[in-house]
């Protein structure tokens, strides 16, 4: 089928004070296709570009009122494996971000014929491979992509018997569940497991919850919003991170945040928690002494507990493809007026530097607060951006204490997210770390040479300057004779794409496609090195509005190849030879060494 890609243009140019364009809607079993058509004649402001075919399967059921174009497009998409992303204040890109060549088709009813929502979809290989999930909707409906014409689904809802069914991936029809015999308590959680290493960690997360609940922090005590915040979708009551260095290298970071309901439209963006998937978190990423926890305060005062026991267990790292590492929990008892407390906590039995504490700005926000604790042999250094609140630093004999508070602000003005990230380094002898560490103590605003003090960027130089000392390979390239450096260079751009086959995504299911665009940059220089052609590694920040010289973590560095006439090539970005990334423009950069800054 001829793709169409379907472009709504502006019609007129509005000042950018104006109030953005509201809609009411409601829509059962409507193609996503044509409510995103029939949203985009609702706003003069806004464009609404996506790729009708990729679209028209899904179907959307859905009500509501006085919502922003972006707002409505959110709730639409639902638990969908589609994105909205914002270009500039006019443009709205909806995408899907699982193409592929099946789809799962299909719709749940009960014994009545009555929709089945919330429930959870999962599809296997007929090896038992997990191949995709997904959620139905308000009526029922689900469509999940998948990879393989034949799928085992199995088909699970808390209220019902779990289902499962051998058919090809296609439109199914109508599947009726059959009711499950239960009992739910007000406040219940339950989980089983015949293994050893998860009746442990069921009991251990049992601990670090009633530890976490149990704290006396009063600003969670709270149960009711300021008035002049009625009209706000929800309000964050309070956001608590907590981070603690301790002896032996490691260290505990706590984050809490408490959210009041304000309408249905916000329980249904809160109800659906993203999370990356166990099995595909590194060790010195994610250990596996990890909680999250999840109650909701019903107005009665009741309390329901979300077991999140299984998402959390210990599982063994394997690759996926990086599109399909994020997965999410499902709240189904969220309503307005209610109260949802949700917390992380990780141990970790190494110091993890650094960390990041962002002030949330979704919703308007009553109390946030991060403390960072240390003992006096653990140096902490920080780095703020457009931080707004307020700081106080504590040091005693024993240890330092670095605090951030902020109280009833909102987020929702803010250009700029705040941020401040953490550094924090052992000064015991053989340990590494800035040389005056010792005497320091916490460093506010360290030079950018200090931040960079992090193995994954002095691991990055040292790989690059073995690249640039090869000696060139007995190999000749007669093809590039008579050719320009830049004419050579674009020569083995395109060469190495096609041999690494990159297309900005990987050649297997089995390996994330990142690897690959390693693979393809790491070619690249090399050869450059091999055909004599003189070139500069170059790094830019892909931290939004931060310029280069103010990143905050390593990890942020974006690395690409200059050649001496300014040509840049960006392999791991997947883009042509010699053409510069759209949200990379204009941005400063600086050659490897921190020295000769430019823009590209």
């Amino acid at each position: 089928m001829k793709r169409t890609v379907a472009i709504f243009l502006l019609l007129t140019s509005l000042s950018s004070v104006l109030l953005a364009q509201r809609v009411s809607r409601h829509y059962k079993d409507y193609p996503m296709a044509k409510v995103l058509t029939d949203l985009s004649h609702a706003t003069e402001r806004q464009r609404i570009i996506f790729i009708y075919n990729d679209l028209e399967d899904f179907t959307v059921t859905q009500q509501f009122d006085s919502l922003t174009i972006a707002d409505a497009i959110r709730v639409c998409i639902g638990f969908y494996p589609i994105s909205l992303t914002n270009r500039g204040d006019s443009i709205l890109l909806v995408e899907c971000i699982q193409k592929r060549p099946y789809k799962l088709i299909g719709r749940l009813v009960n014994e009545k014929g009555l929709p089945i929502t919330n429930a959870s979809i999962t599809l296997f290989s007929t090896t038992d491979s997990l191949l995709n999930k997904g959620i139905s909707n308000l009526n029922g409906q689900f469509v999940i992509p998948c990879n393989q014409k034949e799928v085992v689904a199995k088909i699970s809802h808390i209220a019902y018997k779990t289902v499962t069914r051998h058919c090809l991936a296609e439109d199914i029809g109508t599947i009726p569940l059959e009711t499950a015999n239960i009992r739910l308590a007000n406040v219940s959680v339950t989980s089983t497991s015949p293994k050893h290493v998860e009746s442990q960690y069921y009991k251990y997360a049992t601990q670090i919850e009633q530890k976490v609940w149990g704290m006396n922090l009063p600003q969670f005590q709270i149960n009711a919003i300021p008035t002049k915040y009625k009209d706000a979708p929800a309000v964050i009551i309070a956001d608590y991170n907590h981070i603690e260095y301790q002896k032996k290298q490691q260290s505990e970071h706590l984050h809490r945040t408490r959210y009041f309901i304000n309408n249905d439209n916000a329980a249904l963006t809160l109800s659906c928690i993203p999370y990356s998937k166990q099995e595909d978190i590194t060790d010195f990423l994610f250990h596996k002494l990890t909680v999250m926890g999840i109650r909701i305060v019903k107005p009665d005062g009741s309390i329901r507990l979300i077991n999140t026991y299984p998402l959390f267990k210990p599982q063994i790292h394997t690759y996926l493809p990086l599109s399909d590492n994020m997965d999410t929990i499902r709240i189904e008892h969220l309503r307005k007026n209610d109260i949802l407390d949700i917390f992380i906590y990780h141990h970790f039995k190494e110091i993890m530097s650094p960390c990041q504490f962002n002030i949330p700005k979704d919703y308007p926000i009553l109390s946030y607060e991060s403390k960072a604790i240390s003992s006096k042999r653990i140096n902490i250094q920080y780095r703020e951006i457009c931080q707004v609140a307020q700081k106080t630093v504590e040091t005693n004999k024993n240890r330092h204490i670095l605090t951030y508070q902020l109280y009833d602000f909102d987020g929702r003005n803010l250009n700029n997210q705040p941020s401040t990230t953490l550094y924090a380094r052992m000064i015991r002898k053989g340990m590494s770390g800035p040389k005056n560490a010792r005497t320091t103590g916490i460093i506010e605003n360290p030079p950018i040479e200090q931040v960079l003090d992090d193995e994954r960027y002095t691991s990055e130089l040292a790989y690059q300057e073995r690249i640039k000392s090869l000696k060139p390979e007995k190999e000749s390239y007669t093809s590039l004779q008579g050719l320009s450096l830049r004419e050579k260079a674009d020569r083995l751009y395109a060469t190495l794409a096609v041999k690494n086959k990159y297309n900005g995504k990987s050649r297997t299911p089995t390996m994330p496609y990142i690897y690959y665009a390693t693979n393809f940059f790491e070619d690249f220089a090399h050869a450059l090195t091999q055909t004599g052609i003189p070139f500069d590694y170059a790094m830019t920040t892909s931290s939004g509005h931060l310029p280069i010289d103010e990143l905050l973590d390593v990890g942020d560095i974006i690395w690409f190849i200059r050649l001496k006439d300014g040509t840049c090539y960006f392999p791991r970005n997947g883009t042509p030879a010699g053409q510069i990334p759209h949200e990379l423009k204009g941005r400063k950069a600086m050659l490897k060494g921190w020295k000769n800054s430019f823009y590209i």
